[in-house]
């Protein structure tokens, strides 16, 4: 299993919560919840402490007076390495929520602690003491516990729908621990991941988080290694199983709902978010995933509001870079290259702010914006920085494509293509980028066929189709017409939805 290294390198979970502590002069308490700690000595049962974390913020989506953001990295430092200033302004959060817990036989004993950000005093405290047999139950009454303690009222209802989480047998419930500990690793961990999963369901299937997990498991292999390989398929299948045994837990509609843009089916994928949204609107992914279907629907306004007010309800450093960096695709397909600079701008102050490095990804779309802008000096130098950091990305490799396109060298563009290709990425949004590949390097009929398949993937983004100059060369070619009519029609059609 994991070591303590894996755990000071955890996700950590921020939740924004929204309690009869709050005004609306000071806003929302907001809370990190950190992995649980291992007391036991010699013991390596670590996935207790981050699967169990990663449970409560499951049961706590249930109370729509909470704001739970995406996750966080803790960058190899435990929660004593973090000043309170880190806590308050690059994280944004006023209080932690942490524990220890000890597997000792059969008793089974969880620490539970709520710490204020100045000076990480502790102001409340509940020790769970069970025997092993009924640790289902434990992240359940730890949510309940937290909740309660920061003065939320726990409802019936969302007691029935928390309780609806917990599997019946305890053998299903130590395979999805451990599926919930390797989720996030390395290919050869995600695979083990998936494994695990499915164990954890065929023994309990009826255990909806375990079938929700899977689904994660499968489209986050297919992500690492480049291909949908059936996985997608397989995802899109467990997701649906878990809204199927638990349709009241408002994050499988955010899942569900960003698995149909992957696939294809945006105008789905809007209708399930927007329901999940009305079952809780202070769910910054929700806000953060309607943009993203409206940018492939070509709303590019209406994604830039959605991502800002995402930004709204997590004001973190780490969400101003990751919302930052979407509003700035869709300045880049409105042309709108001085907003465009700003928002990259905005983007390299806030990892400086976080003392984080500048992905790859996020200096190709920095490169991208002096592409369209006609700045090639700094377009050269954003697409080589993405090589710098990291060669065998395909941001990277994107990147000199396009920088292949400026300098007119057709040779080292086809070489790349057959690279991307063999990717076979499944985004619309990433195969659009082989169009203008195809159209600049003078292979038409490949890249109307390129643009009838990134269509067909849900990315029909019509105004940014029809001003692109870099296809412009294709604009003549049989089928071209027909197909931008197409997109023409579904953006129409999804701007009235």
């Amino acid at each position: 299993m994991k070591n303590i290294l894996y755990l000071t390198t955890l996700l950590i979970f921020v939740l924004t919560l929204s309690c009869s502590h709050q005004t609306d002069e000071t806003g929302p308490i907001k809370i990190a919840v950190l992995p649980f700690n291992n007391t036991m000595p010699g013991k390596t049962d670590y996935c207790y402490g981050t699967g169990m974390a990663y449970e409560v913020i499951d049961r706590l989506y249930y109370f729509d007076d909470l704001t739970i953001r995406p996750l966080n990295m803790v960058s190899g430092r435990s929660i004593t390495g973090y000043t309170a200033k880190e806590f308050r302004d690059n994280l944004d959060v006023d209080y932690i929520f942490n524990g220890s817990y000890k597997k000792d036989g059969e008793i089974f004993k969880l620490n539970i602690e709520i710490s204020g950000v100045n000076g990480f005093s502790t102001f409340y405290e509940h020790q769970f003491e069970i025997p092993y047999t009924e640790i289902t139950s434990l992240a359940n009454n730890a949510a309940i516990e937290l909740a309660r303690a920061i003065d939320i009222i726990v409802t019936e209802k969302q007691k029935g729908n928390i309780k609806r989480n917990a599997p019946a047998k305890i053998e299903s419930y130590e395979y999805y621990l451990k599926s919930l500990d390797l989720r996030y690793g390395s290919n050869r961990d995600v695979l083990e991941s998936i494994r695990m999963s499915e164990k954890s369901t065929s023994l309990d299937p009826e255990f909806a988080p375990a079938f929700s997990l899977l689904g994660d498991a499968y489209l986050s292999y297919s992500g690492l290694v480049g291909g949908a390989e059936g996985f997608y398929e397989q995802g899109g299948e467990a997701y649906r199983k878990s809204m199927e045994l638990n349709p009241d837990n408002p994050i499988t509609y955010h899942k569900l709902g960003m698995f149909n843009t992957k696939t294809g089916q945006p105008e789905d994928a809007v209708a399930l978010l927007k329901d999940g949204k009305d079952m809780n609107p202070n769910i910054p992914g929700f806000y953060t995933g309607l943009g993203y279907v409206y940018r492939y629907a070509g709303l590019m306004d209406e994604s830039i509001e959605m991502y800002r007010h995402s930004m709204i309800l997590d004001a973190s450093l780490r969400n101003a870079i990751s919302s930052g960096m979407q509003i700035l695709k869709s300045e880049i397909y409105m042309a709108s290259y001085e907003g465009a600079y700003e928002t990259f701008d905005n983007v390299l102050s806030a990892h400086q702010q976080l003392g984080s490095e500048v992905s790859e990804k996020d200096w190709f779309y920095g490169a991208m914006v002096s592409f369209y802008a006609g700045d090639t000096t700094n377009a050269f130098l954003w697409y080589d920085k993405a090589v710098e950091t990291d060669p065998n990305s395909v941001w990277s490799q994107f990147g000199q494509a396009y920088k292949a396109i400026l300098e007119g060298d057709t040779g080292l563009l086809n070489e790349l293509i057959v690279v991307f290709e063999e990717r076979n990425d499944v985004d619309g949004e990433r195969q659009y980028r082989l169009v203008p590949f195809y159209s600049q390097s003078g292979r038409k009929e490949d890249a109307v066929k390129k643009l009838s398949s990134t269509i067909s993937a849900g990315f029909f983004n019509y105004p940014y189709f029809r001003d692109d100059y870099l296809i412009d060369t294709i604009r003549g070619e049989d089928g071209f017409d027909e197909l931008l009519g197409i997109a023409r029609d579904r953006h129409l059609v999804f701007t009235n939805m």
